[in-house]
């Protein structure tokens, strides 16, 4: 009876310890799971009276910011009239979702950070459109 009881508290502790484990793992692996989906950019213009827009949206005059997906790419435009210009804004892999993707290679978890849209970020934090 004696044996029963500590075995199932030795059972108990180790079990805890793994699970413990696993959600450390979890939290730590995955971290493009807590990282957020948008990234807000800014966007200016070598005319101060043009008109900037983000896929189509209306971003400010001159100059403002846009809170874009980082999953996505986007296409910046800036209008004055007959003079107008564009950039793009692409998006590639975040540091943490190359993190995920090789710590997933070893533990399964982190895969679940990559496939997040945490995993990704904007090539730029700030857009500059050239208007002729």
């Amino acid at each position: 009876m004696i044996n029963n009881k500590l075995q199932y508290k030795l059972w108990l502790k180790q079990t805890l310890r793994l699970l413990v484990a696993s959600l450390t793992c979890l939290g730590i692996a995955s971290c493009s799971l807590f990282s957020s989906g948008s990234q807000t950019v800014l966007v200016s213009s070598s005319d101060p009276e043009a008109i900037l827009r983000a896929d189509g949206q209306y971003v400010g005059k001159g100059s403002g910011s846009a809170t874009l997906k980082k999953n996505k790419t986007h296409i910046i435009t800036a209008q004055n009239g007959t003079k107008q210009g564009a950039a793009v804004l692409d998006s590639e892999m975040s540091v943490t979702g190359v993190l995920d993707l090789v710590g997933g290679i070893c533990f399964l978890f982190p895969f679940l950070g990559f496939l997040s849209k945490g995993a990704w970020t904007l090539d730029k934090d700030a857009v500059y459109v050239e208007v002729h």
